[in-house]
């Protein structure tokens, strides 16, 4: 009877050490794993250059900031700046960042010559790629500018509808498709069709422009040909409000945009 006592208390005895054992194995996140912020929220990519009052010749800095779930992404794969003069993107010059600190990343570039020249940040962090583009106006270009961009918003304005919109250039019809329901950090798609004389519009350079009512941002996205003249590019808003969505389509001598309201919860 004895024995029996014995051996049940030392399965007790067992049980007991491997219990403390597996408490003291439980993982407590560290930092620096609070602030990687959910995988499955988006990487955000911003622009912190001022895109006017830069002139030629002159070094500036390049930086965008890389975040994720409001947290600085510090671990970036891969940052290069990808740059080009209005209308010379063969000419591109393709330069990688180096990361400062807090999730700022930066290059250190001399514009050549006065005129409009199109950035591109490619970014590819934790698995995802994104790639805004902003235009920087360079030399005695950035008032003319941007009394043309108001002109033509001015314009465009007038001409938005409810629903799907349909714009045209002569020829030319910008179908953009608005996704229903979107809400904040929510990943959807942008689709515009196009049609030049009732036909698919194929290879042309097609560019998604946004930014939220009453703020400065701009943000760039390029799109993806899915089907012949469709585009699309997915984004995920960062906070809710009414957007201003500006469809830019370039293929040789044809420039048209067209411009569109949608409303994000």
């Amino acid at each position: 009877m004895r024995k029996q006592r014995s051996v049940v208390m030392l399965g007790l005895v067992t049980m007991l050490a491997w219990l403390l054992m597996a408490c003291g194995n439980v993982h407590e996140p560290s930092e620096g794993e609070h602030k990687l912020g959910n995988p499955s929220e988006p990487v955000m990519v911003e622009f912190v250059t001022a895109a006017d009052s830069l002139e030629p010749n002159k070094d500036v800095k390049l930086q965008v900031k890389v975040t994720q779930g409001g947290n600085a992404v510090s671990d970036a794969d891969e940052v290069i700046f990808e740059i080009w003069k209005e209308g010379n993107k063969e000419g591109a010059e393709k330069i990688p960042a180096h990361h400062e600190g807090d999730g700022i990343y930066s290059i250190a570039y001399r514009f050549p010559e006065s005129g409009n020249y199109e950035v591109i940040a490619h970014v590819t962090a934790r698995g995802m790629h994104t790639m805004p583009q902003q235009t920087f106006h360079v030399g005695g270009v950035t008032k003319e500018n941007g009394q043309q961009a108001d002109e033509h918003q001015a314009d465009d304005q007038k001409q938005m509808e409810q629903g799907h919109h349909q714009h045209g250039s002569g020829d030319l019809s910008i179908d953009f498709k608005k996704p229903d329901g979107i809400r904040a950090n929510q990943e959807v798609k942008l689709t515009a069709r196009l049609q030049k004389a009732k036909q698919p519009l194929t290879g042309a350079e097609v560019t998604f422009e946004y930014w939220r009512n009453g703020e400065k941002k701009h943000t760039y996205l390029e799109t993806t040909e899915v089907e012949p003249g469709t585009y699309q590019a997915k984004v995920a808003f960062e906070k809710p409000g009414s957007f201003q969505v500006k469809i830019h389509v370039k293929k040789g001598e044809l420039h048209e945009h067209q411009e569109s309201t949608i409303h994000v919860h």
